[in-house]
């Protein structure tokens, strides 16, 4: 491998991981979009300073030196690059159905739906009591009472204006 070759090598594979990182990020919640450009950026810094040093550096330039040089960068991002996979893949819907289908989570759920159960009916069956309905009517009959004793003073306070 020349020094052209690998310069475009490391480019292209760095390319690829800032394609991937964004096309990660908008999947993610804004803790993981951070870690994503941390790792980025201290991905592209890294790489940037080997090929520097690599560019600068006559004896670096020798064939074989490259080959191993491009393939410790490659390795590089090809691992950056799957952590930013990783991220993604635990951000997804499909962990947070795995969440919701939990036998933590359905016995939650089955002890609430229970527990309403049994207040409606216990409240249905307290409603349904001769007393409590004797004590609605009762409750009923008086603010009938009250609501005919307010009409009839309101009626006697009309008549004294006009």
């Amino acid at each position: 491998m020349d020094i052209n070759n690998f310069n475009q090598k490391v480019d292209h594979a760095l390319r690829q991981l800032q394609k991937e990182a964004l096309k990660k990020r908008s999947l993610v919640n804004d803790t993981n979009q951070k870690i994503i450009d941390d790792l980025l950026n201290k991905t592209l810094n890294g790489i940037n300073e080997v090929v520097q040093k690599v560019n600068s550096t006559t004896d670096l330039q020798e064939a074989e030196n490259l080959d191993l040089i491009y393939d410790k960068c490659l390795a590089t991002i090809e691992h950056n690059q799957k952590r930013i996979v990783e991220l993604k893949e635990r951000n997804t819907d499909k962990g947070l159905k795995d969440f919701l289908n939990s036998e933590e989570v359905q016995n939650a759920y089955s002890a609430v739906k229970d527990v309403g159960v049994k207040v409606y009916d216990d409240l249905k069956n307290y409603m349904n009591k001769p007393e409590t309905q004797e004590k609605i009517n009762d409750v009923k009959k008086k603010t009938i009472d009250y609501a005919q004793k307010g009409l009839d003073k309101l009626r006697d306070i009309l008549k004294v204006e006009k």
